[in-house]
């Protein structure tokens, strides 16, 4: 398994694999935040922005800064947000 060896792109469909709950595992968002990190952690930048916007989600925020840091750091260009201000 390439995942397992350190394969970034690997470690991300498997986590991708969780979250959605197919290729034979069932949907567990504990395991896809982990193998989100490990794929993260290995240079995925899709992995460590996914993570980080899981992270805010769970309210999380000072870890998912990091790990939005770590995703522009990586290349990753973040989709255009929308204003949160009320108009």
């Amino acid at each position: 398994m390439g995942a397992a060896r350190g394969d970034a792109e690997a470690a991300y469909r498997v986590a991708r694999a969780y979250i959605e709950g197919r290729s034979g595992v069932f949907a567990s968002l504990y395991r896809h935040e982990q193998w989100l990190r490990f794929a993260g952690e290995l240079g995925h930048a899709r992995a460590s922005w996914e993570l980080a916007q899981l992270l805010n989600t769970l309210g999380r925020v000072a870890e998912a800064a990091h790990y939005e840091k770590r995703a522009i750091g990586l290349g990753y260009k973040p989709p255009p947000r929308l204003s949160t201000r009320d108009y």
